[in-house]
């Protein structure tokens, strides 16, 4: 009954408090002479008006500003209460709490740091840089699935020209893909290109049925692949492939590459940064290490 009521005096106050702000013919926070006016408390925390000046917009009619306060107020107060039973829950456990909180806030803070100290790292990397990179770590670039360049066509059963278009299908001349595009654009066919870079096998076989299981196994003895189900035909020529466990393009691992380099500079540049400032510590005398003599006088009670 206590809880309910103080829960129900101060739910009065606030709303009837509301209405005496809401009379005012222009409603805005820039209307209030008095900014420190308390808007709400639970416990020790309090609400002003100048608090919550972020949350109103030019213009705003009173009613609107109203229904705003009134629910910013609403959810700080419950906000604010969870808090406070919170802390009461986990009475014995602040000390942990505290050393998180510092935990986090010095991550925070050095992380923060970090990037003012990193932001004129040059982040411009050669083509030579990456393929050193690459080159030096290649056994870090394996492949966890086959790789291809290929083509998948679908089109209608019984196309007359079949023959013709198998062939284009796997051609690598030009003037064959020119034929190919001209076809398949007369004859709203379906063609998906996999050419311009590596894909995954898994990816391609998505434009396709396909049961076999064995990717790899089917690889090394396919360079085309034909089938049909019940509204179409499908063909699909296979140029180049790789296979699980080859090595992965450096085409593919670029950015990768770039980025850890990239990563390696900052990092570094970091480290001699804090070297800098520990060494200016010591000359400057803040730093002082006392493990020496409490291990010896450890050592001496023992």
């Amino acid at each position: 009954m206590k809880k309910f009521g103080i829960r129900f005096i101060f739910k009065c106050c606030l709303f009837f408090g509301l209405l005496e702000i809401a009379g005012c013919k222009d409603f805005s926070l820039m209307s209030f002479k008095n900014r420190n006016e308390l808007l709400a408390s639970v416990g020790k925390q309090e609400l002003y008006l100048d608090d919550v000046k972020g949350i109103f917009r030019e213009g705003m009619t009173s009613e609107d500003s109203l229904a705003i306060l009134q629910a910013y107020v609403n959810q700080w107060v419950k906000t604010s209460i969870k808090i406070a039973e919170a802390e009461n829950y986990f009475e014995e456990e602040q000390d942990d709490i505290e050393r998180l909180i510092k935990a986090y806030r010095n991550s925070l803070i050095t992380y923060k740091y970090d990037q003012v100290l990193t932001s004129g790292v040059d982040t411009l990397v050669t083509m030579a840089q990456i393929t050193a990179y690459y080159n030096e770590n290649k056994e870090q670039f394996r492949l966890v699935g086959p790789i291809v360049k290929a083509r998948v066509l679908a089109y209608n059963e019984g196309y007359r020209q079949e023959k013709q278009l198998k062939e284009l299908l796997r051609s690598t001349k030009e003037e064959d893909y020119f034929d190919l595009q001209d076809i398949v654009k007369k004859s709203s066919f379906k063609l998906n290109e996999f050419t311009d870079k590596w894909y995954y096998f898994k990816d391609v076989l998505q434009y396709i049925p396909f049961t076999d299981k064995n990717f790899d196994n089917f690889l090394k003895k396919n360079s085309f692949y034909e089938i049909s189900d019940n509204d179409n035909k499908y063909m699909m020529a296979i140029f180049v492939y790789r296979n699980t466990g080859d090595y992965i393009p450096v085409e593919m691992v670029t950015h990768t590459i770039r980025t850890a380099i990239v990563n390696k500079r900052r990092t570094d540049y970091i480290k001699q940064v804090e070297d800098s400032i520990y060494m200016q510590a010591l000359e400057d005398g803040r730093i002082k290490v006392q493990i020496d003599t409490v291990l010896n006088k450890t050592k001496e009670e023992n």
